[in-house]
């Protein structure tokens, strides 16, 4: 077949199962597993590229085995690296890594509208080493560089499940394979161009896909690339589609991981409206009104 036919149609793929899982709620039809669907249909259009392998797909399961396509896409990158941009090879992964970039950051999105929850900066660390409890309160300075990795911090006490950890929680463990696949493609200014291409084209079919301007901050903020996450969130518009306090909390977090106090309690107080469920005063764990478990951390 036509390949230029079949990356069309895989395009029209990507874009109907991002507008079903985006506003779902508003049409008279359903889609089992629509991430599935989009797996599939990019694997019978590798096959008839003739592809190199691809990850397979469980069968008898809805299960996508998103790490085994994170390997394999590290590989296509390294050689990605030896061959002309429009080679099969170059074509393949770009492809590939765009279906697992819009499934992992929208899945992150929506566990994390789901859960109510916003990635903060480490204002509390997380004691793994049994460390004295005065010092693990303690936020640790910079010459402790491990100790500033963000948190996901909880905005409702109900939606804590203090058995996971960062490697069984499915909200944590999405943001790892969605920070990942970004890394991925900000390895190449390439990779990136025609990611960024392919978002601008989805927007103008079916609306803003706020959840990639708002999953740029996290990775930004996850990387350390701290101004550039501040420039791009004063850049956000005041109507995304998020939890009302996103934009005060993670514009606090910024702030205060840039070092301005100031500006971060300004930011907060102003948010603070929006997180009145937190806690609501209770003593939510019977331990004095400390709620624990309130942040996990990302790494």
């Amino acid at each position: 077949m036509n390949s230029k036919l079949l990356l069309k149609n895989l395009y029209k793929s990507q874009e109907f199962v991002l507008a079903y899982v985006n506003k779902k709620s508003s049409v008279n039809f359903e889609v089992k597993h629509p991430w599935r669907l989009l797996y599939t249909i990019l694997h019978g259009v590798g096959k008839s590229l003739n592809w190199s392998s691809l990850p397979s797909l469980p069968p008898n399961t809805t299960t996508i085995p998103v790490e085994d396509y994170l390997s394999s896409l590290s590989g296509l990158g390294r050689a990605a690296l030896s061959v002309p941009s429009d080679s099969s090879t170059s074509q393949q992964l770009f492809h590939c890594l765009a279906c697992v970039v819009l499934h992992t950051v929208s899945q992150f999105t929506t566990l994390s509208q789901e859960q109510g929850t916003v990635m903060v900066e480490a204002w509390v660390t997380h004691d793994t080493q049994a460390m004295d409890r005065e010092k693990s309160k303690r936020r640790k300075t910079q010459d402790d560089p491990s100790s500033s990795h963000p948190v996901l911090s909880h905005m409702t006490s109900s939606t804590l499940d203090t058995s996971t950890n960062s490697t069984t929680s499915p909200l944590l463990s999405t943001f790892q394979q969605a920070v990942s696949a970004w890394s991925l493609v900000t390895s190449s200014s390439t990779l990136e161009t025609q990611f960024q291409g392919l978002v601008v084209q989805l927007s103008q079919s079916i609306g803003r896909l706020d959840m990639i301007s708002t999953f740029q901050i996290d990775y930004k903020l996850h990387a350390g690339q701290l101004r550039e996450a501040l420039q791009d969130m004063r850049g956000l518009c005041s109507d995304i589609k998020a939890s009302k306090a996103w934009p005060g909390l993670k514009l606090a977090t910024v702030q205060y991981c840039l070092g301005d106090q100031r500006s971060a309690a300004q930011s907060l107080v102003e948010c603070v409206s929006n997180l009145a469920s937190l806690g609501e005063g209770k003593d939510v764990t019977g331990a004095g009104g400390e709620v624990s478990g309130l942040t996990l951390p990302t790494s």
